[in-house]
């Protein structure tokens, strides 16, 4: 904790003033109650600062270890929940993981329990991220708005070359392939720390931004699946607007008034499951389909916001047998 800096009183999940207001008005959400024996724990949710409200009380305020506990409860006892949507799970605890950011920032906190903190909720994001891509209600601007304030939240507070998860680091470099900044970081942060396996992922890592410099979604996608599952999970959010790209690109590149590109050969190289995705993408830019084959012309291609298609296999395969908590809370 900075000099100077407030210190929160609060012992519980939820500050006693905001507790008796939501009891007495029946806000008690349906994910704060134990769906077994109907036990509640309520938990802070996030509110904007305004006029007439004290953001700094320090009994508002729930100190660093209350706010670790905070964070794995949500995780261990409301991520697995399955009484309800997982959608409506991740709106929950999105807006909860926000509140725990506000205290963090509010009481100016640091040190390796609160990057734990910022490292599983960021973990958790990425992960609910890549589940959710393709749901209706997912509002993907407002997700990736949350992953870079967790992020920059996290990088705030790391420690130089002290324990810090390069992990991480690495999940600006994957985010902002087109910024340098991220890169002058990740390399400050490791000096000290030349093992082997980070080695590994640095050559991976600068590997995927020449792949990305030469707009080549294949290679792109096979180093990918090298990387570990965090940065596979963040580079699967990039990868929509990857395939448009390279969508775009095979457009212009295979133009031609008479023949055709066959659709197999196109949903290897775009990563779809299969042809249907292949023909719905390119029906979805304005690319005509005709026997099978994508009728190119540089005239037709409309630029919309990216599909959620496709998948990754690394993450499919280790979908089902993961334990998402354990991983999401590891240190």
């Amino acid at each position: 904790m900075s000099e100077g800096s407030i210190q929160g009183t609060c012992r519980t999940f939820c500050p006693a003033r905001e507790s008796d207001r939501r009891r007495k008005h029946r806000e008690v959400h349906a994910l704060e109650k134990d769906p077994e024996t109907g036990d509640v724990i309520l938990i802070k949710e996030y509110t904007r600062s305004g006029a007439g409200r004290d953001m700094t009380a320090p009994a508002e305020l729930r100190p660093g270890p209350v706010l670790s506990d905070c964070v794995v409860h949500l995780i261990q006892r409301v991520s697995s929940r399955t009484d309800a949507r997982f959608l409506d799970v991740y709106d929950f605890i999105c807006d909860r993981l926000r509140a725990v950011r506000q205290d963090l920032v509010i009481q100016r906190l640091s040190g390796v329990h609160v990057q734990r903190v910022l490292a599983s909720s960021l973990r958790f994001l990425l992960m609910a991220g890549y589940r959710l891509r393709k749901e209706d209600g997912f509002q993907e601007v407002l997700h990736a708005n949350q992953v870079r304030e967790t992020l920059s939240c996290y990088l705030e507070r790391v420690e130089i070359k002290r324990n810090c998860h390069l992990e991480v680091l690495a999940v600006g470099l994957v985010l902002d392939l087109d910024e340098e900044l991220p890169w002058i970081r990740f390399l400050a942060m490791r000096g000290s720390r030349p093992e082997e396996e980070e080695e590994e992922l640095v050559g991976s890592l600068v590997s995927l931004k020449s792949a990305w410099l030469m707009e080549n979604l294949p290679r792109m996608l096979r180093i990918a699946g090298r990387l570990p599952l965090l940065l596979q999970l963040a580079f699967g959010s990039l990868l929509p607007a990857l395939r448009r790209k390279a969508l775009e690109t095979l457009n212009a590149g295979f133009s031609s008034r008479g023949a055709g590109v066959p659709l197999p050969p196109l949903t290897a190289a775009l990563a779809l499951r299969d042809d249907g995705e292949t023909a719905r993408l390119l029906a979805h830019h304005g690319i005509p389909v005709r026997q099978n084959c994508a009728a190119f012309r540089k005239s037709v291609f409309v630029h919309k916001p990216p599909l959620p298609l496709g998948t990754l296999p690394q993450v499919e395969a280790a979908w089902a047998e993961k334990d998402w908590p354990g991983w999401i809370l590891s240190k």
